[in-house]
């Protein structure tokens, strides 16, 4: 009998659940899931001329396609491994290509593309063709193609799903793994959108050739302040070295740098009794202001507060009732993840030669409204704690403000089709969809959808952190696990 898996997404998470498969199935031997079919969809390979289909970017996703060397990694490479059990597997990789690199140093993102897709070359060459102990192999079909309908037959003798694409094709599959990642900038909310669709205007910075014809002798305003300005900023500085830039978010917060080291994080600094303490937002934040502060008297770094932070979050947030979630966001989002999500050392300091040699200004601003003229895009801003408005005149503006989780705002095909369905619901914030904690989707009616599972950023409605690869590599762990378990007689 035949099983097959359908992920839909070559992604970090795609890619890894792919590899993480094939890997078990040549480790379990007679205990393998017999005739196991994995179909691991790419919407996203370039077609050439001649109609061939380039699978190159496997498991490079947004985050990880970048060709720039001055794109940097913003965890130490030491806890970039794409397997926990394993964490030393990311700086193997780079001591084989002659790379020997300290556990707290930040490489490439470049490198970590290539890296994906050595792991998933491996996973092929160590679970595909042959037999072992009597039950055959692995095979893994990589599918070019972008899926717009899922529809669930429930039927597991014939196949619990069927898959349309956007060509017409239809698969028949017993499992899928919903592996989308991250989805474009949504537009900022202004009551006249008509300068949105100026061709100055860039919502989302990460789109193929996006930043190509931006005209770097002329200013550029940046919508948002975190990593992706940073990102936009090098970039573009490479090209034009005497570029000016403007950011602007309402607190203003850039994101805080790593500390430069060799040794990985200490994670036994959290705040003592956090999780049973009351559950609000100012507890949260009052707790970790005073760990951060007694551990300062010991001369520790509040760095290592917040690492030791990573392994509760997920239950922090759960606890929350739904009001005090939305104070979270409201009122320590911003503060949080300028601390959380931090930048490399060199990248860090690069940013900050910028703002001291006047090529980039910051501003604590919100964004009122925004115009097109002839002589550029015109931005009506109010500075944080002042009533007066001011005008910020521009030849490029880019939506730096990092991928939506609305899924109804990025107007993805397969998700609208889903929600339609009543198969998804979004949550309280719309920061994602509903899962169990097998990840399997939980739909309007809140029950749990037999053979359909979740994996990426959607995982914020239920965990928080759900963005980076210390996390990330968990949950395609938790789903690979019970992918195979429900499919063994």
């Amino acid at each position: 009998m035949t099983h097959t898996i359908a992920i839909i997404g070559a992604g970090f998470s795609g890619t890894v659940i792919a590899a993480r498969l094939l890997r078990a199935q040549a480790a379990a031997g007679a205990s393998a899931v017999a005739g196991l079919r994995i179909l691991l969809i790419n919407r996203a390979a370039p077609v050439s001329a001649d109609k061939n289909i380039n699978h190159d970017n496997l498991g490079r996703g947004l985050a990880y396609g970048t060709k720039s060397d001055t794109h940097l990694l913003n965890v130490p490479a030491g806890r970039m491994s794409a397997f926990p059990e394993d964490e030393n597997d990311f700086l193997n990789f780079l001591e084989q290509r002659g790379l020997k690199t300290a556990g707290g140093a930040f490489v490439s993102r470049r490198w970590y593309g290539e890296y994906l897709r050595h792991t998933l070359d491996t996973a092929i060459a160590a679970g595909t063709g042959g037999a072992v102990g009597g039950a055959a192999h692995s095979v893994l079909d990589i599918i070019s193609g972008e899926v717009d309908s899922l529809r669930m037959t429930f039927d597991s003798s014939q196949g619990q799903a069927i898959l349309t694409f956007t060509d017409g094709r239809t698969l028949m599959v017993d499992r899928v793994v919903l592996a989308l990642g991250n989805f474009a900038p949504a537009n900022p909310p202004l009551s006249d959108a008509a300068a949105f669709t100026s061709p100055r205007y860039i919502r989302d910075p990460w789109g193929q050739g996006a930043l190509d014809h931006v005209d770097g002798t002329r200013p550029i305003a940046l919508i948002g302040c975190g990593l992706t300005m940073f990102d936009v900023v090098l970039s573009l500085s490479a090209t034009w070295p005497q570029a000016t830039f403007t950011a602007f978010s309402r607190r203003g917060l850039l994101p805080k740098a790593h500390r430069e080291a060799t040794l990985p994080p200490q994670f036994n600094h959290a705040p003592q009794h956090i999780l049973e303490g009351p559950a609000t937002a100012r507890a949260y934040v009052r707790a970790v202001r005073v760990a951060i502060a007694d551990y300062a008297l010991q001369g520790g770094d509040w760095r290592d507060v917040i690492a030791s932070l990573r392994p509760l979050t997920a239950a922090l947030w759960q606890r929350l009732p739904v009001i005090e979630q939305a104070r979270m966001l409201r009122h320590v989002r911003p503060h949080w993840e300028s601390h959380r999500h931090r930048a490399a050392p060199a990248i860090a300091r690069t940013i900050e030669n910028l703002i001291a040699d006047k090529r980039l200004t910051v501003l604590a601003s919100r964004l009122i409204g925004m115009t097109a003229h002839e002589d550029g895009l015109h931005l009506v801003l109010r500075r944080r704690h002042q009533a007066q408005h001011e005008t910020l005149i521009a030849a490029t503006v880019i939506n730096c403000t990092g991928p939506t989780s609305d899924y109804r705002l990025a107007k993805e095909g397969l998700l609208l089709n889903l929600h339609a369905q009543g198969l998804i619901a979004p949550d309280h914030h719309c920061l994602g969809i509903e899962v169990n904690d097998q990840l399997q989707v939980i739909d309007a009616e809140s029950r749990a959808v037999p053979g359909l599972y979740c994996v990426g950023p959607l995982l914020k409605a239920r965990f928080w952190e759900a963005t980076a690869v210390p996390e990330l590599r968990e949950h395609a762990r938790r789903v690979t696990n019970d992918l195979l378990q429900s499919l063994k007689p």
